[in-house]
C-alpha cells in the first residue's frame, strides 16, 4: 500500500492481521501513517513499514492495550523530531518485531516513549538519533520494560541503544537482552542516575517467570521458598505445558508470578485449589483484567446490578467468590459471567487452561463492550458439561470447530462476530439439547443444514446477515409449524440475494 500525505486517524479498534506477514506500507508524507487517538486502539500483526516518515503515533486515553507483533519498521527517515513509533499517554506491547535502519533528527531513532511500553524479543539494528537514544528514548515518568531484546550498531550522542530521561518512572530489563554493553552499561544511559546494571543471563530454554520479592502472604508449606516455587511450577507446567512460561509476559507467566509472589493466600504445591485458582488468574491476565471496566484487582468499581459490593478478581477470597463466578458444592467453578466488561485478548491463548474446568456449564463473555478476537479453539470441546456458550458481539473469526457439536449445548450465541465457512451437518448432534441458536451477523455461507431439524427443543434461531444460499430446509420449518420453534429469522425478504423461506415458516424475513 502506498499511502498519501494525510494520516489514517484511528479512534476505534483497528485490527490488522496479515497472514504470512505479507502486508506492507510505504510512502506517506510528513505525518504518521496511523494516528491512534481518543478511544482508539490497534492490534497489528505481520505488517511492514518501509521508508515512511513515521509509522504510528499512539496518543490515546483508551484503557485497551495496543499490541504490535511480528512487525518490521525499516528505514524510516524523519526530517523532524519524529520516531518510527511514538508512544504518548498509552499502554503498548511490542513483540517479535524488528526495527532496522531508522533515523531521527532528534531523540529515539526507533521509538520515543512517553507512556507504558513493553518490548519483548525484538531486534534493534542500525537505528540512529542525532541527540539521544539511538534505538529507544524513554521520557520522564514513562515506564519501559525490555525482555529478550537485541541491540546492535545503534548510534546516538548519548545512549546509543536506549536513553532514560531524568525522572524516569520505571525500567525493567531482564538478563536475556543482548547487544553492546551487556556486560556493563555502555549503550544505555540514565540521565543523572548513573548507568544501567544488567542482570545475570536467564536460561530461556526452561520455564521462566520474572519473579518479584513482593509476597503479601506467608506460605507455610513445610519447605523452603525455593522448594515451594519449584513445586508450584511443576504443577503449573503439568497444567499448561512448559512453552507458555518461556514468555515472561504470557498470561500463564503472569498468573504463575501472582500465585507465587502476590496472592495473599500463599498456596502450597499440594493445595487442591491451586490449579483452579491458577486457571482463573490466567483468564484474568489473558483477557486484560487490569483494564476491565469492573472488578479488576485495582478497580474502584465492583458491584452487582443492585449496587451491592462484589469481590474483585485476584482478591484474597476464594476464586469462587470473585465477581461473575459460580461454583458447585465442591467449590468447582461451574459458571463464568464477564459480559460487556472490556475483556480483550485471544481466547485461544488461554483455551488449554479453560478446558481443565471440567465442571464448567456456562461461559458468558458476550459484548458489546468486550473485544475477544482470534479463532474459537477446538479445545472447548473438552468442556463436556458446557450448556451455554455466549460470546456474541466480539471479534472472533474462522470456522466453528466440530468439537462444539459434541457438547450438551442448550445455548449457542455467537452472532455479530466474523465467523465464516459453512455450518456442519454435525449440528444435528445437538438434537437433544439445543434451544437457542443465534448465528446472524457473521460471514457464514453455503446451505443451512437440514440436520438442524433434529433439534426438536429449538425455540429461537437466527440466520440473517450472512451469505447463506438456497432455502430454509423443510425439516426446520416443520419445527415452527409444530409450535416448538417460536422465532425463525432469515434473509428471506429478497430471495435472489438471500435465502428462500416457505410461507408460514420464517417468523421474520429481512
Amino acid at each position: 500500500v502506498n499511502t498519501g500525505a494525510d494520516p489514517i486517524i484511528i479512534d476505534k479498534e483497528l485490527y490488522v492481521l496479515c497472514e504470512n506477514y505479507s502486508c506492507g506500507i510505504q510512502g506517506g508524507g510528513s505525518s504518521p501513517i496511523f494516528h491512534i487517538q481518543n478511544n482508539g486502539s490497534v492490534t497489528i500483526q505481520g505488517l511492514a513499514f518501509l521508508g515512511v516518515h513515521q509509522a504510528m503515533r499512539i496518543d490515546t486515553a483508551s484503557a485497551f492495550n495496543n499490541k504490535i507483533c511480528y512487525c518490521s519498521f525499516l528505514r524510516s527517515n524523519a526530517t523532524a523530531r519524529d520516531s518510527a513509533v511514538e508512544v504518548q499517554k498509552s499502554s503498548v506491547f511490542i513483540g517479535h518485531s524488528n526495527f532496522v535502519g531508522n533515523t531521527n533528527k532528534g531523540v529515539g531513532g526507533a521509538i520515543d516513549n512517553f507512556g507504558v511500553l513493553n518490548v519483548y524479543q525484538s531486534t534493534f539494528e542500525g537505528n540512529e538519533a542525532t541527540e539521544a537514544g539511538g534505538a529507544i528514548m524513554s521520557r520522564a515518568n514513562a515506564t519501559l520494560e525490555l525482555s529478550g531484546c537485541a541491540f546492535t550498531a545503534n548510534n546516538a550522542t548519548v545512549g546509543s541503544a536506549v536513553y532514560i530521561e531524568d525522572g524516569h518512572g520505571a525500567i525493567v530489563v531482564d538478563g536475556s537482552n543482548k547487544g553492546e554493553g551487556h556486560q556493563g552499561c555502555e549503550g544505555i544511559d540514565f540521565q543523572g542516575s548513573g548507568c544501567l546494571k544488567w542482570n545475570e543471563t536467564i536460561n530461556t530454554t526452561t520455564p521462566m517467570v520474572m519473579a518479584r520479592s513482593t509476597t503479601t502472604g506467608t506460605a507455610n508449606c513445610d519447605e523452603s521458598d525455593e522448594q515451594r516455587e519449584i513445586g508450584i511450577m511443576s504443577v503449573l507446567v503439568n497444567a499448561s505445558g512448559s512453552i507458555p512460561f518461556q514468555d515472561p509476559l504470557s498470561a500463564q507467566s503472569q498468573a504463575a508470578e501472582w500465585i507465587m509472589n502476590d496472592d495473599a493466600r500463599s498456596l502450597c504445591p499440594k493445595d487442591p485449589t491451586l490449579v483452579q485458582r491458577y486457571i482463573m488468574a490466567v483468564f484474568y491476565f489473558g483477557l486484560g483484567g487490569d483494564n476491565w471496566t469492573m472488578c479488576g484487582r485495582s478497580s474502584n468499581n465492583c458491584t452487582d446490578s443492585q449496587g451491592q459490593p462484589l469481590f474483585h478478581h485476584l482478591s484474597s477470597t476464594g476464586e469462587c467468590s470473585w465477581a461473575g463466578m459460580r461454583c458447585n458444592k465442591d467449590h468447582r467453578i461451574t459458571e463464568i459471567h464477564r459480559d460487556s466488561n472490556n475483556l480483550a485478548g485471544r481466547l485461544s491463548d488461554i483455551a488449554n487452561e479453560l478446558a481443565l474446568l471440567r465442571n464448567l456449564e456456562v461461559l458468558d463473555l458476550d459484548g458489546p463492550e468486550n473485544y475477544i478476537f482470534g479463532v474459537l479453539p477446538s479445545t472447548l470441546g473438552k468442556l463436556s458439561k458446557l450448556r451455554i456458550l455466549d460470546i456474541d458481539r466480539n471479534r472472533l473469526h474462522g470456522t466453528l470447530p466440530p468439537t462444539l457439536f459434541d457438547l450438551p449445548l442448550e445455548v449457542l450465541d455467537i452472532n455479530d462476530n466474523f465467523f465464516s465457512g459453512s455450518i456442519s451437518s454435525d449440528i444435528g448432534k445437538l438434537g437433544n439439547s439445543l434451544m437457542f441458536l443465534q448465528l446472524h451477523g457473521n460471514a457464514f455461507y453455503g446451505s443451512i443444514p437440514s440436520e438442524l431439524g433434529n433439534c426438536n427443543r429449538l425455540e429461537t434461531t437466527t440466520f440473517q446477515v450472512n451469505a447463506f444460499t438456497g432455502a430454509v430446509p423443510q425439516e426446520i420449518c416443520s419445527l415452527h409449524q409444530q409450535g416448538s420453534l417460536v422465532n425463525l429469522w432469515a434473509d428471506c425478504a429478497h430471495p435472489i440475494s438471500g435465502v428462500a423461506c416457505a410461507s408460514h415458516c420464517c417468523t421474520n424475513c429481512l
